[in-house]
């Protein structure tokens, strides 16, 4: 598995747990000195993205850069953040392992990288993995707290643990 320590691995063990919102808070903190590419890695698929620019296309995945701050998707919330640039990834589970290695050369090495996928962290060990909980539905994914650098639960981040220095993120925790 690779060591990437200049990725933050942001994660959720259910829908609806603030993973963008987290994602964008942590955006704009570290957009400051840094120059941040984020990306957004989901198994489902959407309709063709109007805002988005294609960078690879074939059944089972998609890789695209989103263009447009004003939409109300995820990775338009993460431009809008600060995000320098920011790709849009849908990868069904068997395709995440090429979908890496296809978008590998387009991230920076020593600059931040902001990534919301839970699957990535089997492919990857980040620099810093968060996961983010609520407890209104049972609990999917109870594995990704285990492997968790930082927990949180029920929107109550603490932005100000999580640092971003010498090419890594690291945590205060």
């Amino acid at each position: 598995m690779e060591n990437w320590k200049n990725l933050l691995l942001i994660a959720g063990t259910n829908r609806n747990v603030g993973k963008t919102t987290f994602a964008c808070k942590v955006i704009e903190q570290v957009s400051v000195n840094y120059q941040v590419t984020a990306i957004k890695i989901t198994p489902h698929f959407h309709a063709s993205c109007a805002s988005c620019k294609i960078i690879h296309k074939e059944d089972g995945l998609i890789i695209t850069e989103e263009l447009a701050k004003n939409t109300p998707k995820d990775s338009s919330k993460m431009l809008a953040a600060g995000a320098k640039i920011v790709y849009y990834v849908q990868a069904k589970d068997d395709r995440l392992s090429e979908a890496i290695t296809i978008i590998k050369p387009f991230l920076p090495k020593n600059d931040p990288i902001i990534c919301e996928s839970a699957a990535l962290r089997g492919f990857i060990n980040p620099g810093l993995f968060v996961v983010l909980t609520g407890d209104k539905e049972a609990v999917k994914n109870q594995h990704l707290i285990e492997q968790a650098d930082i927990y949180f639960k029920n929107f109550e981040f603490k932005f100000d643990n999580i640092r971003f220095e010498d090419g890594y993120f690291d945590s205060a925790q």
